[in-house]
């Protein structure tokens, strides 16, 4: 049975809306290729980050329902005298209240990772890393703790992740353009989540969340060969 929608399609809006939407759409994109055109190293950055956030939001919307439905099967009780939905409202907060506790700390730790790593290629890694969470997320879905303990990863892979990207960034750009770049990440995560969550949501209706994180997780461990292949190569070129 059909779980999850990316984007409800609302019946009610208008064609004319839609068109401004579109148009929208279409201006934010060619803003963001003029601007980034003859900037390689950010476009490697930015379209990184992008690629990386917007499979968090978008694969993140498939595993609330797992949490839910994980909490009721376990029938755990906080406080007796309010009904199961109360409870699991509770068990939520509570659940995601250590989520960001937890990612907290470790964003604090990343700064280990950068004395002891190549920064750029450790973000690559992330996008190994959520991949093979994807993956294990699908082989797992009938199994309520792992479920949590890996949405819990991948909160806090993305919270040690995001002090090194925005250290790579600043590193990458001059002052002057900080606030127009900082614009540009964030746009560029909502250009690739309006693109990724629709075809998210078709799969997961037609055939499942377990293949929708199983193909995520794919395509993401393959980009990630993909890039490690590439660079590998033009460092032996160059050698």
């Amino acid at each position: 049975m059909p779980l999850y929608t990316a984007i409800p399609i609302n019946p009610t809006k208008k064609i004319s809306q839609i068109a401004i939407e579109y148009n929208n759409f279409v201006v934010l994109i060619k803003d963001v290729i003029k601007q980034l055109y003859h900037k390689k190293n950010l476009q490697k950055l930015l379209i990184n980050n992008g690629i990386f956030e917007a499979t968090v939001k978008s694969t993140k919307d498939l595993v609330q329902p797992l949490l839910k439905l994980s909490i009721i099967s376990s029938g755990f009780i906080i406080i007796e005298n309010i009904n199961a939905d109360g409870n699991l409202k509770i068990v939520l907060g509570l659940t995601y209240a250590l989520f960001y506790l937890l990612s907290s700390v470790a964003s604090r730790q990343s700064y280990r990772i950068k004395k002891y790593f190549n920064l750029s290629k450790t973000l690559t890694f992330f996008l190994l890393l959520l991949g093979i969470i994807l993956v294990l997320i699908s082989l797992f879905t009938s199994k309520p703790i792992i479920i949590v303990f890996l949405f819990l990863v991948v909160y806090i892979i993305r919270n040690i992740r995001k002090p090194i990207y925005l250290d790579e960034l600043d590193s990458a750009m001059e002052k002057k353009e900080r606030v127009t770049i900082l614009s540009i990440s964030s746009q560029l995560i909502s250009i690739f989540t309006i693109i990724f969550a629709p075809i998210i949501g078709y799969i997961a209706n037609k055939y499942g969340i377990n293949y929708t994180m199983i193909l995520m997780g794919i395509l993401l461990i393959v980009t990630y060969l993909i890039k490690y292949y590439t660079t590998s190569k033009k460092t032996i070129n160059i050698t």
